[in-house]
């Protein structure tokens, strides 16, 4: 205020009601003084430029509409200082009126406007109304600054998921990289913006990209951000994919001790005997040797990984050499329950109770039978046979148990399963149909098979191998 003062106060009663009017939003008193001077009455006025910065930094935006449509100056000259339009559009800009934006656009028929970084101003105001605008005038969605982002990169940045819908309809492109070579994407899940990250994985973006070796589940873990994760995770994210250094997200979660996202990627089916580039798996993070309960007491990890291993070994499930070791490491140690009395429980102690409950469950599974005979335990048995192939009967049958109830500690491992079997029966049919065409373009002229016969030499073929039928025949017809 201080060099405004100086400015217009000059003992001429007119400069200070002019001023006083601008600066206290007086529009009226404003209007009826410029009608019966005109903008040329003092060579201060600078033909109502700095009138203009005046009410606009005001923050009084009627009074600035009114200098706009009285044709006032949009440049002027200053003493060292910018008095350029493109300083004028700023500061509009920052204050967030768009009718105000637009009229000053509609007076600059130079567009000098689109050489600059206006439309990222906007998004630094958080002004979807005015990125809009900008982007309706010609302004250019894919304009980067220094840093070689684009406004797309600075809306996921500050959190603006509305303003990351705008620009994403207005073309930006999704997977553009800023000079480190971070996606839109990456820079969401980093500043832990939950509402940016679901916009922009429903617009499609890649959710296996990568900056340093990681991709945005492995921050996500690092970070504990659980909402994110889980929507990465909804989204098909590969929770069993690995790093530069071979970690899978289930190392990084155990390595933070994010008990939630332990849990997560327990129950979607994680493999906890993954190695990484040190022959590391996940439960070394949590059980290094000469712990003692006070590195981890407050962390149900330990914990949920013991219940795990405990299920596979009762269940005859594959656990490695090294998370064997890992279960000998845990039943040495003492632990404190999250009980109201903070008591500890030996590890052994634990492990036994744990591992009869696991038995009984194997037992139960034996004795729930369907209608054709066969048990929950004969299906359980396909469970690590990669080509297995589990029939609509018996996957109807899993879905019918109440497993929260019948089969608590097993019951992530079968709904995991069921999910496998699904897809697993989708590929073997999808792969039957292209190894059929395959066979009718054969050389030596159709090959006729019996779909069963079809589909039982391609239920030989894993998971993998099934993809590569696929994408091989989509490629050739």
């Amino acid at each position: 205020m201080t060099y405004f003062i100086h400015k217009f106060i000059t003992g001429n009663h007119i400069s200070n009601n002019l001023y006083n009017g601008i600066y206290f939003g007086q529009v009226k008193q404003v209007n009826d003084i410029i009608d019966s001077y005109g903008f040329s009455y003092e060579p201060q006025w600078e033909e109502g430029y700095d009138l203009l910065c005046v009410a606009i930094n005001s923050r009084n935006m009627d009074v600035a509409k009114l200098l706009v449509k009285k044709n006032c100056k949009l440049e002027g000259v200053g003493r060292g200082q910018s008095k350029s339009f493109k300083s004028l559009i700023r500061v509009a800009i920052s204050h967030g009126d768009a009718e105000l934006v637009g009229m000053l656009l509609e007076r600059d028929t130079r567009k000098m406007w689109l050489e600059d970084l206006l439309v990222h101003q906007a998004v630094y105001a958080g002004r979807r109304d005015i990125v809009r605008l900008l982007l309706e005038r010609g302004a250019n969605v894919e304009t980067r600054n220094l840093a070689m982002m684009t406004a797309l990169h600075l809306a996921a940045v500050q959190g603006h998921a509305d303003i990351v819908k705008e620009l994403l309809t207005s073309g930006a492109d999704i997977e553009s990289q800023d000079r480190d070579g971070r996606t839109s994407l990456f820079l969401a899940v980093s500043a832990g913006h939950k509402m940016v990250v679901k916009e922009l994985l429903e617009q499609g973006a890649d959710h296996e990209c990568k900056f340093n070796g990681l991709k945005p589940l492995y921050v996500a873990a690092s970070k504990g951000y659980v909402d994110i994760f889980r929507t990465l995770l909804a989204f098909g994210a590969d929770f069993d994919g690995t790093n530069d250094f071979g970690q899978t997200p289930l190392h990084i979660a155990c390595v933070k001790r994010r008990d939630v996202l332990v849990s997560s990627l327990l129950e979607a089916g994680a493999d906890v005997n993954a190695t990484d580039l040190k022959g590391m798996v996940p439960g070394n993070a949590v059980y290094k040797r000469g712990n003692s309960y006070r590195n981890f007491s407050r962390s149900t990890v330990p914990f949920m990984l013991a219940k795990h291993f405990s299920a596979l070994k009762a269940g005859g499930l594959f656990l490695n050499e090294e998370n064997n070791k890992v279960l000998q490491s845990f039943a040495h140690r003492l632990f404190l329950t999250f009980s109201d009395n903070d008591a500890y429980i030996q590890g052994s102690e634990f492990l036994d109770s744990t591992m009869e409950c696991c038995k009984a469950e194997i037992c139960k599974m034996k004795k729930i039978k369907n209608g054709s005979g066969f048990s929950v335990y004969n299906i359980f048995q396909k469970i690590e046979r990669p080509t297995a192939i589990v029939t609509v009967k018996e996957i109807s049958f899993l879905e019918s148990i109440d497993l929260d109830n019948e089969l608590p500690n097993y019951k992530h491992i079968l709904r995991r399963f069921i999910t496998r079997a699904k897809e697993r029966r989708s590929l073997v049919s999808s792969g039957e149909e292209w190894f059929s065409l395959f066979l009718n373009h054969s050389g030596d002229g159709p090959v006729t098979l019996p779909q069963e016969v079809r589909l039982m030499i391609v239920s030989f073929l894993n998971d993998e191998e099934l993809k590569q039928l696929i994408f091989c025949g989509k490629q050739l017809f």
